[in-house]
């Protein structure tokens, strides 16, 4: 990939994600030189490694567990791939009905990577999880991340907020009148 900039000099984050998806996406700050000229910078996208994730439903602790693993169907899994002073960037996928999904472009240089995966909707919360796996590792079978389910719990639920309104008490400044609704 080959940019062409004419500018005063100034920092430029540049993102690029490739249509083929076996190559690894660039997030980086560049520095374009004052001139009066243009200036060419080069990029090579370089390419990246598969991870298939299964994300399955954590069983331990109840009374009746079953010998098959529980699939997660919409559960978002994702790997850093930078992190700069203007922000982070990150690979991601959404788990299919079989609760698979898989990481693409990853890049290769690390031998091990972070992958996180989590799942909240209106009705059921999962507690996200983060492991460390191998780039190294075969496509198949896809690695596990467990979830631990929580339920029908809300936000509300955790942290104790009020679902509801019942009155509101206004005061108008020092020694000023106070309306209830």
């Amino acid at each position: 990939v080959a940019f062409r900039f004419a500018s005063p000099e100034i920092n430029y984050r540049v993102r690029i994600d490739p249509e083929l998806a076996s190559l690894v996406p660039v997030d980086t700050i560049m520095r374009i030189p004052i001139s009066k000229e243009y200036v060419i910078h080069n990029i090579t996208l370089k390419e990246g490694r598969k991870l298939k994730v299964l994300v399955i439903r954590d069983q331990s602790g109840q009374q009746q567990q079953s010998s098959n693993p529980i699939p997660i169907a919409g559960a978002i899994v994702q790997t850093l791939l930078s992190s700069s002073p203007s922000g982070n960037s990150y690979i991601q996928c959404i788990t299919g009905a079989d609760g698979v999904c898989t990481l693409e472009g990853v890049p290769t240089g690390p031998s091990t990577v972070e992958v996180t995966a989590w799942k909240e909707d209106d009705t059921h919360l999962y507690i996200g999880k983060t492991v460390s796996v191998s780039t190294s590792r075969p496509v198949n079978p896809p690695f596990q991340i467990a979830l631990k389910y929580l339920g029908n719990i809300t936000i509300p639920d955790i942290w104790g907020f009020p679902t509801a309104i019942t009155g509101v008490e206004i005061k108008t400044g020092q020694g000023g009148t106070t309306d209830t609704l």
